[in-house]
């Protein structure tokens, strides 16, 4: 089952860092998602804790969004 999805954009948000970055680190595998049919990109939220813990952030970001 789907756990709630986020946008490159809320992550980037969370992380501080820019929609770009998300999407290379989708690229590189480092963070696990998938694109719908309209081309927009999709993350589960156990894919961006596991992404955070890798980075050393706290999930207590994620409560933000």
């Amino acid at each position: 089952m789907l756990e709630p999805l986020m946008t490159t954009g809320q992550i980037a948000k969370v992380l501080g860092v820019s929609i770009r970055t998300v999407t290379k680190w989708m690229a590189k595998g480092q963070l696990q998602g998938f694109v719908t049919p309209g081309g927009h990109r999709r993350i589960e939220r156990k894919h961006v804790r596991a992404l955070m813990k890798n980075l050393g952030v706290s999930e207590e970001r994620l409560l933000e969004v």
